[in-house]
C-alpha cells in the first residue's frame, strides 16, 4: 500500500506570518494625546476647506449630514457620561 502526503497548506514562515498579522487594518493603535490633537486639527482644517470651496455641494445633504453629527455625537455622550 502507497500513502502520498499531500500537504493542503504550505508553512508559513515567520515573517510571513509577522507581514499578515501587520497587513490587517483593524490593528489595536495607541495613541499619545498630542497625535490625536494633530489629528483632530487636520480633520478640522479638512471640513474648513471643503466647506469653504463647495459650500453648494453639499447644501442638498444639509440635514443628513447634521443628523449624522447629531446622533453619533449624542451616542458617544451618553456613553461617556454613564462610565464616568
Amino acid at each position: 500500500m502507497v500513502r502520498l502526503h499531500v500537504e493542503k497548506r504550505p508553512k508559513m514562515y515567520a515573517e510571513d506570518r509577522e507581514m499578515r498579522r501587520k497587513a490587517t487594518f483593524f490593528t489595536p493603535v495607541t495613541f499619545t494625546w498630542w497625535q490625536v490633537g494633530l489629528l483632530k486639527l487636520s480633520l478640522l482644517s479638512l471640513g474648513v476647506v471643503v466647506g469653504a470651496t463647495w459650500p453648494g455641494a453639499f447644501a442638498g445633504w444639509r440635514a443628513l449630514l447634521m443628523a449624522l453629527f447629531v446622533v453619533p455625537a449624542f451616542y458617544v455622550s451618553y456613553v461617556w457620561l454613564k462610565q464616568t
